[in-house]
C-alpha cells in the first residue's frame, strides 16, 4: 500500500509505502520500485531496514534480502512539488521477489495526490490620512500610481521579486504566491509625507519605514489590509507667501 500527504506547489510531499509478505513462505530478494510522478523533486528516502534511499532518473528502489512470512516493512520518500506540477499527480509502486507469488494482484499500488496551486495573496491600499490615525475614512482619498515592491523567499527557498503600481483606488495586490516570508516596500509618493504603515489581517508582519518586513504568508491565504497611510504636504511660510492672491473684481 502507498499513501501520501496533500501538498501545495512549492511544498513538501511525503509518500509512505507499506510492504507485507502475506506468506505462506519467506520471500527472497524483495525489490520495491517507486516511480515518482512528473513535477516533483526527490529530497530524501528511508528504506524498510532504515537504510538511506537515493533516486536515479525519477525512480527510487529499496532492496530487502529476505522477508519472512507475515512480516512487514515501511519505506518513506519525501519530495518537493515543483512549479508547473499538474493539479493531480500519481505515484506508482511495484514490489517483486525471486520467490514465486501466487497472488500478484497486490504487487503494485498507486497514490494520487491533489496539488493545491499557489493561491495566496497580499494586498493593501495607499491613501491620504488627513488625521493620521491609520484608517481610511470619508474624505481621505486614494493615491494612484505608487510603486509597491514585493521580495521574499517561499518555503522551498525560491526567491520572489515583483513590482506593481497602485490603481485609481489606491489599491495594490500580489497574487499567485506560495507560502513563505515576504517584504512589501512602498516608494514614498511625492509630495506626501510618510505616515503610518498598517498591518492587515491573515498574516503577521513587522513594520519599518515604508515597508512590511517578515510578512509570514500561509497556504491559501488572502493577506489583506496591508496599507500605507500618507500625510499631506506641510506648506512652509515661504511657500505660502509665494502663492499669489487675486482679489475679486
Amino acid at each position: 500500500a502507498v499513501s501520501s500527504t496533500a501538498s501545495q506547489v512549492g511544498g513538501a510531499l511525503t509518500y509512505t509505502i507499506d510492504v507485507t509478505n502475506s506468506g505462506p513462505s519467506s520471500a527472497s530478494n524483495v525489490v520495491v520500485t517507486d516511480t515518482l510522478p512528473v513535477g516533483v523533486t526527490f529530497v530524501s528516502g528511508t528504506g524498510p531496514s532504515g537504510e538511506v534511499l537515493t533516486e536515479v532518473g525519477g525512480v527510487v528502489t529499496a532492496n530487502v534480502p529476505t522477508m519472512a512470512a507475515g512480516t512487514s516493512g515501511t519505506m518513506t520518500i519525501t519530495v518537493n512539488i515543483e512549479a508547473g506540477a499538474a493539479s493531480s499527480i500519481t505515484n506508482n509502486v511495484v514490489v517483486s521477489s525471486d520467490t514465486g507469488d501466487s497472488n500478484t494482484v497486490n504487487d503494485s499500488a498507486v497514490a494520487n495526490t491533489t496539488v493545491d496551486p499557489k493561491v495566496s495573496s497580499i494586498s493593501g491600499t495607499v491613501f491620504i490620512d488627513i488625521n493620521d490615525n491609520g484608517v481610511q475614512e470619508a474624505g481621505e482619498g486614494p493615491i494612484e500610481n505608487v510603486q509597491i515592491t514585493l521580495t521574499g523567499t517561499d518555503l522551498l527557498g525560491a526567491i520572489t521579486a515583483q513590482v506593481v503600481f497602485t490603481d485609481a483606488n489606491g489599491d495594490y495586490s500580489f497574487t499567485s504566491l506560495a507560502q513563505g516570508t515576504y517584504e512589501v516596500t512602498e516608494e514614498q509618493p511625492s509630495p506626501f509625507r510618510e505616515g503610518q504603515v498598517v498591518v492587515g489581517v491573515n498574516a503577521t508582519a513587522d513594520i519599518g519605514t515604508n515597508r512590511f518586513t517578515n510578512l509570514v504568508l500561509g497556504e491559501s491565504t488572502d493577506a489583506s489590509g496591508f496599507n500605507f497611510a500618507e500625510l499631506n504636504q506641510v506648506l512652509s511660510k515661504r511657500l505660502l507667501l509665494a502663492i499669489p492672491y487675486y482679489a475679486g473684481i
